[in-house]
């Protein structure tokens, strides 16, 4: 089992699938053992920091742990238990639901005029105002025209 990808620092097992042999190899990443190896060595099977399982050995293991309750909080995520199919499940809701939304303001942006809102006029002109407020009375008369169209 090559050490490459594995010394991360975090995890304290890491396990691999040899689909050719049909077993498992279970690396204990903080083993005495490793001190001393780069990402590159490799780590025979027979280093005390590898357990191999078999195949059957493995599912034993697995359905004993099921009975136990104990796979329910395992979870593969850096977070815990992450479900990623109702992560999934929830964006496609919420996209639908913003989708209509959108479908909702789009049908209903033309204002009728007798819909607009009543619009206090402001003389632009007036001297009192200073030059931020009346950009920004110009800028409501602008959208007032924009509206009556």
């Amino acid at each position: 089992m090559s050490t490459n990808d594995f010394l991360d620092g975090m995890e304290h097992y890491r396990a691999e699938f040899d689909d050719t042999g049909k077993i498992w190899r279970i690396l204990d990443l903080w083993h005495q053992s490793l001190k001393g190896l780069t990402s590159e060595d490799d780590v025979p099977d027979e280093s005390p920091a590898v357990t191999i399982l078999t195949e059957g050995a493995f599912i034993a293991l697995m359905k004993e742990a099921g009975s136990l309750g104990l796979l329910s909080s395992i979870g593969t995520h850096p977070m815990g238990n992450y479900d990623i199919e109702e992560e999934n499940q929830i964006l496609n809701d919420t996209i639908n639901v913003l989708k209509e939304e959108v479908d909702s303001l789009r049908e209903n942006s033309s204002i009728s005029p007798e819909k607009a809102p009543e619009v206090v006029k402001y003389n632009t002109e007036d001297t009192n105002l200073s030059e931020s407020a009346q950009l920004k009375v110009a800028a409501m008369h602008s959208i007032e025209t924009i509206l009556k169209q």
